[in-house]
Formats: C-alpha cells, sequence, structure tokens
C-alpha cells in the first residue's frame, strides 16, 4: 500500500514542478518596459539635475547613454548614476567646461532583450537679445487703446515681458486696462492721462532670474479724442500653429473714435461653445482641439469710416 502512495505523491510533485516553471520562466525573461522614462529640462548654469528612469521588471539592467555613448561614472566624474537615477551636481552649459547640454537616454536590458528610452533634452536657459532701434513715439486718444511696443527677443524657454513707465515697474496683475499679448506688447484699454509718460520692457527668464532689458524706450503720449475711423494697429498672427490642449490668444488691438466695437467669427463656422472669450479685443481660446482647426477673422467698426478686417488661419498641432 505504501508504494502506490509514495508514487502518487511523485506524481502530484513533478506535476506542479512542470506547471510552475512556464511561470517562474516567463517571470524572469519578460521584456523590459519603461515605467518612468527621463524627461526633457531647462537648466541655470550650476544648478543640479536628477532625471529618473523605472523599468519593469526592476531586476533589469539600466545604463544611460549622453549624445549617443554610454556614460560612467569614471569618465564624467561629475554625474553619479545609481540606477534608474542620474545626477548631475552642477549643469555646465559652456563647451569649453565639457557641457552637459545635450541628450541623455537611458536604456534597459535583460535576457530577453534591449529597450531604449526617449530622448531627454537638457538644455540652458537662453534670452536674445533686442535689436537696437531708435526710441518710438506713440499718440494715444483718451479713453480709446493703445499700443506700447516690446520688440522682444526670441527666447527659447518661456520668459516673462515686464514694463517700466517713468522708471517704476508697472504692476498689472489686478488691471482690467493693461494686459501684456503673446507678441510682448503692452495693450492698455480706456486710455487716462495718467497713462503718459516713457515705457520701457524688458524680458525675465524665471528660471536662470536673468533680465534683459530693451536698449530703447517708448513715449507714449495722451491726445484729447478727434473722430476717426477704426484702424487695426495690431493684428492676429497670419499663420498661427497651436498645440492641441493648449491655449491660443489671436491678437486684435483696434483703435479709432468712437471707441470701435470688436468682434470675432470663425470662416465658416463658430467659435467653440465655452471655450473661448474676448478680452480687450483678443480672442482667447482654451483647450484646443482639432475642431478648432480653420480661419478666424477680427472686425473692428465704429460709426466712422468703413469696418476693419484681418484673419488668421490656424493650424491645430498633434491629435
Amino acid at each position: 500500500m505504501d508504494l502506490p502512495s509514495a508514487w502518487t505523491m511523485f506524481v502530484y510533485l513533478m506535476s506542479a514542478l512542470l506547471l510552475l516553471a512556464p511561470a517562474r520562466q516567463a517571470t524572469a525573461e519578460k521584456f523590459p518596459r519603461f515605467l518612468e522614462e527621463p524627461q526633457s529640462q531647462v537648466v541655470r548654469p550650476h544648478a543640479s539635475v536628477t532625471l529618473q528612469c523605472e523599468v519593469d521588471p526592476p531586476t533589469s539592467d539600466i545604463r544611460w547613454k549622453f549624445n549617443g555613448e554610454y556614460l560612467t561614472s569614471e569618465t564624467h566624474n561629475d554625474i553619479t548614476i545609481a540606477g534608474g537615477v542620474l545626477r548631475i551636481n552642477s549643469f555646465r552649459h559652456k563647451p569649453r567646461e565639457l557641457s552637459h547640454v545635450g541628450v541623455y537616454q537611458c536604456v534597459a536590458n535583460n535576457s530577453m532583450g534591449t529597450l531604449v528610452s526617449v530622448e531627454a533634452n537638457l538644455e540652458k536657459t537662453v534670452i536674445g537679445h533686442f535689436d537696437r532701434r531708435g526710441d518710438i513715439y506713440v499718440n494715444a486718444t483718451e479713453g480709446n487703446v493703445a499700443l506700447v511696443p516690446c520688440n522682444a527677443p526670441i527666447s527659447e524657454q518661456a520668459s516673462t515681458t515686464v514694463f517700466e513707465v517713468n522708471n517704476t515697474v508697472l504692476d498689472i496683475s489686478n488691471s482690467r486696462r493693461h494686459k501684456v499679448l503673446p507678441s510682448g506688447n503692452l495693450q492698455i484699454a480706456n486710455v487716462k492721462q495718467s497713462d503718459q509718460g516713457v515705457y520701457r520692457c524688458s524680458l525675465v527668464n524665471q528660471i536662470s532670474e536673468q533680465t534683459r532689458a530693451s536698449p530703447n524706450v517708448v513715449y507714449l503720449r495722451v491726445v484729447t479724442p478727434v473722430i476717426s475711423p477704426p484702424k487695426i494697429v495690431q493684428g492676429p498672427q497670419r499663420d498661427m500653429e497651436v498645440v492641441a490642449g493648449h491655449t491660443l490668444t489671436l491678437e486684435c488691438v483696434v483703435e479709432g473714435s468712437p471707441v470701435p466695437h470688436v468682434t470675432w467669427d470663425k470662416y465658416g463656422g463658430v467659435l467653440p461653445n465655452g471655450r473661448f472669450v474676448q478680452e480687450l479685443g483678443n480672442l482667447i481660446i482654451s483647450n484646443v482641439q482639432k475642431t478648432d482647426e480653420g480661419t478666424y477673422i477680427c472686425r473692428g467698426e465704429n460709426e466712422i469710416g468703413q469696418p476693419q478686417a484681418e484673419f488668421s488661419m490656424v493650424t491645430v498641432l498633434g491629435m
């Protein structure tokens, strides 16, 4: 009687081992996949930077590449690598200092194969230079609209345009009459005599805290209203590209006396219900969708002269 019982136990044991073996093998040989990949960043000089990479299965071997070449702590002793974490202790952006600017990738490897992450670009903060131009003189009608130009340089990263008037920073955070447009120009509605003065714009980079001021100033002179037809002093950019999900601002600043009425239409369509507002004549569309693609028309009119109109053709990227 003992022999069949022992044999039965042996069969059961072998069957269990055979059933478990494929599961163990599948677990051990699962192809790596990323749970987290490194992200591009804009970095100020000498700041510390951390790039992170998480892989499943966690037993996968992780290495890092910089501009296509594998990194090691021996070749870059200012970079610390601990598996899926890469840390730069003091970011350098000048070539003669062995710059850290470039493309970083995480590489995961196990017996099933190798997987390379998306490219993470580390860039230095950049503010361009203002063009040297002569001072600008602007006349604005009291009660009307004024546009103070800035001619801000292109900044590769998000920067803020600020204005000074008569050497004092203009605080527009709670103002309903002032708006810095995406173009960098300052729009002033319902112009008052107190708006008259000398304006200068500056570009401030929040990451590097670097500030660059315009070499020229704008003299704004406020004059008595004179009846005049509508005139578009700042129209929308003729061709606009916007990423789906982002916010789109189409500029339209119209002067004239009486103060012109500004309206927006979409050619062959309608403005997106619940996702647009008109602010000081400018059209703002939030959470842009593919259906928002098309031609938008700004019109300004008053009781004097012919209505004025300009258009913008909007292309939505993504989705």
